[in-house]
């Protein structure tokens, strides 16, 4: 079964938050621009994954299992 290249947004919606107690790390939900990444696709055959560098998002190494919510670092 072959299925089409995946079309990728021009923009999305800037996921951001602030670190109310200064301690470098606050929880954000990866999955809030979901719906906008899918679009038109079929979901049924896009699968969606989540990395900590883009080196492992370009090989497909290390996703994150359970991107929703998720603690992050501020560096």
């Amino acid at each position: 079964m072959v299925y089409p290249i995946p079309e990728i947004p021009a923009a999305l919606e800037t996921l951001t938050e602030c670190d109310d107690d200064n301690n470098l790390m606050e929880i954000i939900d990866l999955t809030q621009n979901e719906v906008a990444i899918i679009g038109t696709q079929d979901a049924t055959t896009l699968v969606i994954t989540y990395h900590n560098t883009l080196v492992d998002a370009e090989t497909g190494n290390n996703p994150i299992i359970d991107p929703q919510p998720t603690i992050t670092q501020h560096r």
